[in-house]
């Protein structure tokens, strides 16, 4: 009878265990530093991942900054993206939700070979006046789920939840030289190119 017990208990905890699920979104920027003399501009990607599924179906999310020192963000989905719904930039370094994805008919409608996990889901683009400082990016989830997958073998598509989401930000330094600096930089390179005869 105990032998029996703990086969039970055994297999209840590996099912639980297979059956958690872990969802995550990553902004992974092209620069660390930004020199925005005249204003910067610099791309942000974003990559969503699972422990659960094979394709990326549909993502939901937005940027947000709350900085100044933007002045505008672009979105653009990733090539396999079949749909997009994107209302814009907010304001304030935040851009609104966007909404993308592809349709994906179990036997029928097989989905796109660019969208395994771990891939990039689309890119957003950031401007900025000159200044000096820290820029902070944070994805905000959407309120039902941010991140949907689907398995190629089951056929079946998994959400997240709010509470097996993790969004991954990052913290950019903005630099703008003093003119002196600039200056001085301007003139020593003149005066390296400038050629004897």
């Amino acid at each position: 009878m105990m032998i029996r017990s703990a086969i039970v208990l055994g297999l209840s905890g590996l099912t639980t265990a297979a059956s958690a699920q872990n969802f995550s979104l990553t902004l992974v920027p092209s620069v660390m530093t930004l020199d925005t003399i005249g204003g910067g501009r610099f791309t942000i990607d974003v990559y969503a991942d699972a422990d659960v599924g094979t394709h990326i179906d549909e993502c939901a999310f937005g940027l947000q900054s709350n900085s100044f020192g933007v002045t505008g963000i672009g979105w653009t989905p990733a090539e396999w993206a079949a749909y997009s719904f994107n209302t814009g930039y907010a304001g304030n370094g935040n851009h609104n939700t966007v909404n993308f994805g592809q349709v994906i008919i179990p036997g029928v409608l097989p989905p796109s070979p660019d969208s395994y996990l771990g891939q990039r889901v689309g890119s957003f683009v950031v401007s900025t006046i000159e200044f000096y400082g820290v820029l902070d990016f944070d994805l905000i989830a959407r309120d039902t789920y941010s991140l949907r997958v689907y398995d190629e073998v089951s056929r079946s598509f998994y959400a997240n939840e709010p509470t097996n989401l993790s969004l991954y930000g990052f913290s950019i330094n903005a630099v703008a030289p003093a003119p002196s600096s600039v200056a001085a930089i301007m003139m020593s390179g003149l005066m390296c190119s400038h050629r004897r005869r």
